[in-house]
């Protein structure tokens, strides 16, 4: 790993833990966090203030992974004149460890709870943003295999029962026939999950599928 990688995350960490996401939703690109305040407050030590100045950074931005669950991505961005690189990206998961590969790696803690959220639609029907990581949390979290359609429908519901207003009720990608098929979708972006099923009905994998 290189050190500038790991000194950002170090920063990034700092941040996270300070603002927390609802803080640093402000820190966009059209409105970029700086370091002063946070070298003024303490938050970050003067150590922190070393290591930003040999870096050369200049400030951050901050997004919340539309795809993933409670997956941050920080870019710090250097002064001018650096080179070749411009900014670094880190990625942190909830408790401030990097994430490497774009995949889903967070659980439940309150799946009834998070399969509800996920059900969620807006005035048009469609699925509001913050249900799109929900829904790949809950997928990751559940444990379809081996169980049948009804226990399925049990655990994580259907479209007939929790959403039959539903503005993307029918698959944006083509099943395989026989799927029972979870569609996600802001009219944007979101996924779909193919639940595999065999002649018995009895689940054999789960296909998921970014809609863009």
């Amino acid at each position: 790993m290189r050190q500038e990688f790991q000194d950002a995350c170090a920063i990034a960490k700092k941040l996270l833990d300070h603002y927390r996401p609802e803080g640093l939703d402000q820190f966009t690109d059209k409105k970029h966090g700086t370091f002063e305040p946070l070298l003024k407050t303490g938050v970050l030590t003067e150590k922190d203030g070393r290591t930003i100045d040999g870096l050369g950074l200049e400030y951050f931005t901050f997004r919340r992974s539309a795809a993933f669950s409670r997956q941050y991505e920080f870019s710090f961005d250097y002064s001018p004149g650096r080179s070749p690189n411009t900014s670094e990206r880190v990625i942190l998961n909830h408790r401030g460890e990097p994430i490497w590969e774009p995949e889903e790696v967070d659980v439940s803690s309150d799946l009834p709870a998070d399969v509800t959220a996920m059900w969620a639609v807006d005035h048009e029907g469609r699925s509001p943003t913050e249900a799109i990581p929900i829904a790949s949390r809950v997928f990751n979290t559940v444990q379809l295999i081996g169980l049948r359609r009804d226990q399925i429908v049990a655990l994580v519901g259907d479209h007939h029962s929790r959403r039959p207003d539903g503005k993307y009720n029918s698959p944006f990608w083509p099943p395989d026939p026989g799927d029972l098929v979870y569609r996600f979708d802001t009219g944007s972006y979101g996924w779909q999950f193919n639940v595999k099923l065999d002649g018995a009905g009895i689940c054999t994998g789960v296909e998921r599928l970014w809609i863009h």
